[in-house]
């Protein structure tokens, strides 16, 4: 199914299959687009990697029961940063598998979220790790050593997806004269 967004980039051909019954079959027509400057394919491992390493140090801020985990002030900017690294997954996945020369809908979801959802989920972990040092002289509790761990997590997260974020600034997605072989057939 095609987004309203994307409607005018396919048209539907009718043709007949082998039994003779009519087939219709949605042939993009849209324009290509590529990334200006290239992404090497080292910078798109890099990226990759960068965001599923931010992500297992997401997972391994809740597996630790920390007091850090008590302080919502701390907790909620963290719990937060779930759904840009979703998006930030989402766009780094696509860029690694995708191909020089791409359609206009892998181009604006790679290209129209790889920035915003780095940007977002370093500077949402690093309110956390501000509202972590605020805990630290407001509060009473004792921190303990878990506490440290998660300080270090909540860092490998902001760090990771700044690094994203600045490997991937100044890349843009441009039309191209170059054309694609659709791979897929779609028949409806």
């Amino acid at each position: 199914m095609v987004s309203k967004k994307y409607l005018k980039d396919y048209n539907v051909e009718r043709t007949p299959d082998e039994k003779g019954r009519m087939r219709n079959r949605a042939v993009y027509v849209g324009g290509y687009y590529t990334f200006s400057p290239p992404v090497s394919k080292a910078d798109k491992l890099i990226i990759a990697l960068l965001t599923v390493i931010s992500g297992f140090a997401f997972i391994g801020v809740f597996i630790l029961r920390t007091q850090a985990a008590h302080i919502w002030y701390v907790m909620l900017p963290f719990v937060l940063t779930m759904l840009p690294l979703y998006f930030l997954f989402i766009a780094a996945f696509s860029l690694l598998f995708s191909k020089e020369v791409m359609i206009r809908y892998d181009s604006d979801r790679i290209s129209s979220r790889m920035c915003p959802s780095a940007l977002i989920s370093t500077v949402l972990a690093a309110v956390s790790l501000i509202g972590f040092i605020i805990a630290l002289f407001t509060t009473q509790e004792k921190f303990a050593a878990d506490d440290l761990l998660f300080c270090i997590l909540a860092l490998v997260v902001a760090a990771a997806s700044a690094v994203v974020y600045w490997k991937f600034r100044l890349v843009k997605a441009v039309k191209t004269d170059k054309t694609i072989e659709m791979d897929d057939e779609r028949v409806y």
